[in-house]
C-alpha cells in the first residue's frame, strides 16, 4: 500500500474520530441540565404529593413563594400549577433522552465507519505481504527446497 493512500487513511480515521469526540463534547453538556430536571420533577412530585394529601378544609392553607414573600394560592391553582411544571419537565427530559440516543446512534455510525477502514487497511497490508512474498519466493524456502530447483 503506498504511502499517499496509508495518510489518506489516517486522515479519513481522524476526521471520523474528530466526529465521535464533539458526539461525546454534546453527550457531556447534557448532563447538568438533565440532573437539574431531575431534581425539580422529584421535587414537584413531592409538591403534587403533599397537596394531594390537603384536604378542602386545608384550602385555604396553602401558599406561593414568589421571591421573598409568601402569597395565599388556591388549592386547585397550586395542583394545576405543579402538574403543569411536572409535565413541561417531563417533555424536557425526554427530549434530552432523544437528544442523547441520536448521539450515542451517531457515535455508533462513526465507530462501524472506523472499524471498517481499519478492516481495509489490514486487508490492503495482508495483500501488500503476499505479494511481497510472491515477488521473492526464494526467501521462503527451505535448504532443500532450493537445492531441488
Amino acid at each position: 500500500m503506498d504511502p499517499a493512500a496509508v495518510e489518506k487513511l489516517n486522515r479519513m480515521r481522524q476526521v471520523e474520530m474528530e466526529k465521535f469526540q464533539k458526539a461525546e463534547k454534546a453527550k457531556q453538556k447534557l448532563i447538568a441540565p438533565e440532573q437539574q430536571y431531575r431534581g425539580q420533577l422529584t421535587e414537584n412530585e413531592m409538591v403534587a404529593a403533599e397537596l394531594a394529601l390537603l384536604g378542602e378544609e386545608d384550602a385555604d392553607n396553602v401558599f406561593k413563594q414568589v421571591g421573598p414573600v409568601l402569597v395565599k394560592q388556591d388549592l386547585d391553582e397550586a395542583k394545576v400549577n405543579v402538574n403543569k411544571r411536572i409535565e413541561f419537565i417531563k417533555a424536557k427530559l425526554k427530549e434530552i433522552d432523544e437528544q442523547k440516543s441520536a448521539l450515542e446512534k451517531e457515535q455508533q455510525g462513526v465507530i462501524e465507519r472506523v472499524q471498517g477502514l481499519q478492516a481495509f487497511f489490514n486487508k490492503q497490508q495482508q495483500a501488500a505481504v503476499a505479494r511481497a512474498a510472491a515477488q521473492q519466493p526464494t526467501k521462503n524456502m527451505t535448504p532443500n527446497q532450493l537445492h531441488s530447483q
